[in-house]
């Protein structure tokens, strides 16, 4: 694969680390929150990008979506049809799955609709139950961490080891009291802890254009009972909703707008 472009660094956006998508938001949020020709994003970063977060559907290089065919996952959201609590589908891409669960947990739901969603002001504690403990985010988080890993992205900027998330997870979730938000907490814990530091290095591309998640990730439904983070086991799952919810973070609860 390809892993540079004709950008002229200059013009390179270096990504916004206050995205919403953990762990890794300086990568995701150059593909949501300015234009492509000024993104950054390779040719690795789009493949990596389309190999474990939309296979079915990839984008083109520089951001631009195919738009040849729909997703057969999405569904559209209306008042009455949005769920609340995705069901999940254990042979699609965890990193779909895991952003699904990163939407429903971002907000707090008032009415079922999308006029009620509202991020969290408060009630923490109920915002870090259910990254924790309602929903198997850190495992879906590990499973699309895998993904990058054995498609060759690179460590640090595509994905982060388990022990960063491990210990991430682990801090997070026996927060007690919880006194602010889950990004502002891990923003902090990634630029103080030790285990936050990691290398820069490229890893071994051994999956090559294979995107079925049954080959690198089984799902484990176990939750550590002692600390109650999520289960660290391996997980194929998605949900139906995640292309939507994706936009949806992008252009609503930032107030911006997806670039593919």
């Amino acid at each position: 694969m390809p892993t540079s472009t004709s950008q002229k660094s200059s013009d390179i956006f270096a990504g916004n680390d206050s995205y919403p998508v953990f762990p890794n938001p300086n990568y995701i949020s150059r593909f949501y929150m300015v234009s492509s020709e000024v993104s950054g994003i390779t040719q690795l970063d789009t493949d990596l990008y389309n190999f474990c977060y939309l296979p079915a559907n990839p984008l083109h290089y520089w951001g631009k979506r195919d738009g040849s065919s729909e997703d057969p996952d999405a569904e559209t959201l209306t008042s009455t049809s949005w769920k609340p609590k995705p069901t999940y589908q254990f042979d699609k891409p965890p990193c779909r799955r895991a952003a699904a669960i990163n939407a429903n947990c971002y907000f707090e739901n008032t009415n079922g609709t999308f006029s009620g969603l509202q991020p969290y002001e408060d009630n923490w504690e109920i915002q870090q139950e259910c990254f924790c403990k309602i929903y198997p985010y850190f495992d879906s988080v590990n499973g699309c961490n895998e993904c990058f890993k054995d498609h060759g992205g690179i460590e640090g900027y595509h994905w982060f080891p388990a022990s960063y998330m491990s210990a991430a997870s682990s801090s997070y979730c026996n927060a007690s009291p919880i006194t602010t938000g889950f990004y502002p907490f891990v923003t902090q814990w990634s630029r103080t802890n030790e285990a936050a530091k990691v290398p820069t290095t490229t890893a071994p591309n051994i999956l090559g254009t294979e995107t079925a998640a049954s080959a690198y990730w089984t799902y484990a439904t176990a939750i550590t009972t002692a600390s109650g983070v999520s289960g660290g086991g391996k997980s194929t799952a998605s949900v139906s909703t995640i292309a939507v919810l994706l936009a949806f973070l992008s252009s609503t609860m930032l107030g911006l707008v997806a670039t593919i």
